[in-house]
């Protein structure tokens, strides 16, 4: 279920649709990523469907911008906000985040399961990553992995960790493949 990157480590930035539509905000974005020299492939953009409230046409535009600096987007918690499968056809996005109140709930309530189930189901049938937000025990990662789920996160995995942390675990794996 987990991607690897040979040469480097995913970072997913999550924009809100204040820092959407703030043209400075999002140049700002692309330089900082060009000034420190970072892989844009390994830079995933995630966007709540509330940002997809706005207008379409603007909508576009900006993920064309990140795109063209090969920035991958993702629709995070999908399912919980503005839900509409014609942004699912119109947009240039790569991924669907499952917000985690339907993980969290696979156990107890067979309807969220089906959910699940079913935006895995069109993800794949899209050509899009489908990644579970909120994975806490192997019961939800067994019904994930089952149900072709592509990627997972969640505190079964690691809780959030601070940037010492992350250096310390990046160098470790560095050391280790050596």
């Amino acid at each position: 279920m987990e991607e690897h990157h040979p040469d480097g480590l995913p970072i997913s930035i999550n924009l809100s649709a204040i820092d959407f539509n703030n043209t400075s905000f999002i140049d700002n974005t692309l330089a900082i990523i060009t000034s420190y020299d970072i892989d844009p492939s390994l830079i995933e953009i995630e966007l709540t469907e509330t940002v997809f409230s706005e207008n379409l046409l603007k909508i576009n535009e900006v993920i064309s911008k990140f795109k063209s600096h090969h920035i991958k987007i993702a629709i995070d918690d999908f399912g919980t906000g503005y839900s509409s499968f014609s942004y699912l056809q119109d947009l240039n996005i790569d991924s669907l985040k499952i917000d985690k109140s339907f993980i969290s709930n696979i156990y107890t309530k067979p309807k969220s399961l089906a959910i699940v189930k079913s935006i895995i189901y069109m993800g794949s049938n899209l050509g899009l990553s489908v990644i579970a937000e909120g994975i806490e025990n192997t019961f939800e990662l067994k019904q994930l992995v089952q149900s072709g789920c592509h990627m997972g996160q969640g505190y079964l995995f690691t809780k959030p960790v601070n940037e010492k942390q992350i250096i310390e675990y990046i160098e470790a794996k560095n050391k280790n493949s050596l």
